[in-house]
């Protein structure tokens, strides 16, 4: 009888422990994630990426995770270090004490990104952009010009590009580039006014419509997304046919 008691004891302490590791997963799922619509896709730092689907539960997504936004939004607070979330080509850092939430626009297809608290840095492209709790902004990337578009929808939106900043009004739209040969950054007024500050401190304000080129920091890396954009067309040879001697009983 004791032998019966012990096993059942064991069982017992067995379900228990079990039942406690899968809910401190399920909580520490449920502190980074605050809600969550459609499609993502977790890549944690042991490289191991998991799908998950609209009606799957969120598995352990530890510090140093990367979430992707397949389709719907999500919203990040981070119990604990820091998480990467994509948008299309724009990367926002999360960190402890920040409230971000995030979606893909389809009408604009732009990456649509709100913080709740907290200040988010966002890297797309060559820019990067500062979100401040309050503040709403959308981002795009033409791989094939390598602009960034940033359009502020809640605040002023602070961007930094090759050590050259700006500043996107509410309800105004900026358009950033830099050229890698010629290390100079484009920005334009897309709607509203545009400000810009240049490495050497000038400030200039930038009416719809208005454009300027302005020297880029001396250091730091310049990527180029051209050659992703336009993959090389690469023609499949046919292999040639054997040829045949003429005595070969085969030949016509």
């Amino acid at each position: 009888m004791f032998y019966v008691y012990g096993r059942r004891v064991c069982v017992f302490l067995l379900f228990t422990v079990t039942a406690i590791f899968f809910s401190q997963d399920v909580l520490i799922a449920k502190d980074i994630v605050i809600n969550r619509t459609g499609i993502i896709r977790i890549t944690k730092p042991d490289g191991i990426v998991l799908r998950v689907e609209n009606d799957q539960a969120l598995p352990e997504i530890p510090s140093g995770s990367k979430v992707e936004v397949i389709t719907g939004s999500i919203g990040i607070e981070p119990a604990e270090g820091f998480i990467q979330v994509v948008v299309g080509d724009s990367v926002a850092m999360v960190k402890v004490g920040d409230i971000l939430t995030a979606s893909m626009d389809l009408e604009t297809n732009m990456a649509d990104f709100e913080a709740l608290a907290g200040q988010i840095r966002i890297i797309t492209g060559n820019t990067t952009t500062i979100v401040n709790s309050g503040q709403k902004v959308k981002i795009s990337l033409d791989k094939r010009t390598a602009i960034v578009e940033v359009r502020s929808i809640k605040g002023t939106i602070g961007t930094i590009t090759a050590g050259v900043k700006a500043l996107v009004p509410q309800d105004a739209t900026g358009r950033i580039s830099v050229d890698a040969k010629t290390r100079k950054v484009r920005v334009e007024a897309i709607n509203g006014y545009v400000q810009v500050m240049a490495i050497d401190g000038e400030v200039i304000m930038l009416a719809k419509a208005e454009s300027m080129d302005t020297e880029a920091s001396a250091v730091g890396e310049i990527q180029t997304f051209a050659e992703e954009a336009i993959a090389p067309f690469v023609p499949v040879e046919e292999p040639a046919e054997p040829e045949r001697p003429e005595a070969s009983p085969h030949r016509p």
